[in-house]
């Protein structure tokens, strides 16, 4: 039994066309925001920390080892710890983005170690 050219033609384009989309889905997967990130710019932490918590208050270089309970406690109300610029955030930022804020900034704070 011989299959049409244009048969076989079809299959191995549907196939390959199947297999790009199976390949591009993972890179789209791996290229979404961090849930953190998008807290971080929404309470415009970018704004005083930068992109990556650099500039111009550093996040990333601190010799303070970040908690979860410490820098919720920081955000919450950081002129209990002398800071007068920052603002506080306690009763603004709900349980979940904490967690999500929190997680990013010890991200940050890990990725900036990675590189150095």
């Amino acid at each position: 039994m011989m299959i049409n050219y244009g048969i076989r033609y079809a299959v191995i384009s549907v196939v390959g066309i199947a297999l790009l989309i199976v390949l591009c889905a993972g890179n789209v997967q791996s290229a979404r925001h961090d849930p953190g990130e998008e807290v971080y710019k929404k309470f415009q932490c970018i704004s005083c920390h930068g992109r990556r918590g650099k500039s111009p208050y550093n996040l990333t270089d601190s010799e303070r080892e970040y908690t979860y309970n410490s820098l919720r406690k920081y955000i919450e109300n950081p002129r209990d710890f002398g800071n007068e610029k920052m603002p506080a955030f306690k009763g603004t930022i709900s349980e979940k983005e904490y967690k999500d804020l929190i997680n990013y900034i010890i991200k940050l704070k890990n990725d900036a170690m990675d590189k150095n």
